[in-house]
């Protein structure tokens, strides 16, 4: 198969964080395959944010979308939680009728050695799974003896035939038109404002809320005040000072009085 790879996006950028487009042409047929950086890797919620708004920004400037690829380590015995948290930031910008067509490729593994069972990470029991046995590219070759080059040699010609299979599904995937993806966008930016409107009335009707509650609690203290001190009585001395003739002379402020 004859192949092209062509970066999407700004070149000057690190293609660690941009999806890349390659372009297989086989019996005149043409496939392209995007390949999207990593979610649930270590770089954060931000970082899978940035990279799941390239993805989806990618997918959008595509005609149609036949399938998803998900790639998993099969010698990795526990990927459960990552995977259900990719598959669900996933279910969340696409619509169902893309996410049906998810195809898992399980790597560095045998179809005999690996135990995958597709529901425990939120995908159908009918989900289609290959396994690829690619360890020959974790060595050089200079260092592979006659029985580790017949093994490699046997387990690359395995993976071929897993490709084969792969494109032959290919075929007969019904591909969906992103325009689905892109009416799920307009929907989901309306929602988000209509959230966002609710959250302010209801922000607003608590504090008014709040202001009522204050006042009726201000009533109930008058009215209980009132009541207590109706027969109210009180008794206070004051002391008044006053000019008398005396036969010395004095003299007297007239702030203080005194």
């Amino acid at each position: 198969m004859k192949s092209n790879k062509n970066a999407i996006g700004d070149n000057t950028r690190s293609k660690t964080k941009e999806c890349q487009k390659y372009i297989f042409v086989s019996k005149e047929q043409n496939y392209v395959f995007i390949d999207t950086p990593g979610i649930g890797d270590t770089g954060g919620i931000q970082r899978d944010n940035e990279n799941l708004a390239h993805m989806f920004d990618t997918v959008q400037e595509l005609h149609d979308i036949a399938a998803i690829l998900l790639f998993l380590n099969g010698a990795q015995g526990r990927h459960t939680t990552n995977v259900k948290s990719v598959l669900t930031r996933l279910a969340d910008r696409l619509p169902n009728n893309i996410l049906n067509n998810v195809i898992v490729i399980l790597t560095n593994c045998h179809s005999h050695s690996v135990n995958f069972e597709p529901e425990k990470i939120g995908l159908t029991e009918k989900t289609t799974a290959f396994c690829m046995q690619n360890s020959a590219f974790s060595s050089h070759p200079n260092t592979w003896d006659p029985e580790t080059l017949w093994a490699l040699q046997k387990d690359w010609d395995a993976s071929m035939v897993a490709i084969k299979k792969l494109i032959y599904l290919f075929g007969n995937i019904l591909p969906v038109s992103t325009s689905t993806l892109n009416d799920m966008q307009q929907d989901r930016h309306r929602i988000k404002s209509i959230l966002h409107e609710s959250r302010v009335l209801i922000s607003q009707l608590q504090q008014f809320e709040d202001e009522l509650d204050a006042l009726e609690r201000a009533i109930q203290r008058y009215g209980q005040n009132s009541e207590y001190y109706k027969n109210f009585e009180r008794d206070r001395e004051t002391t008044v000072k006053r000019m008398i003739d005396v036969d010395y002379r004095n003299a007297l402020c007239s702030n203080c009085n005194e």
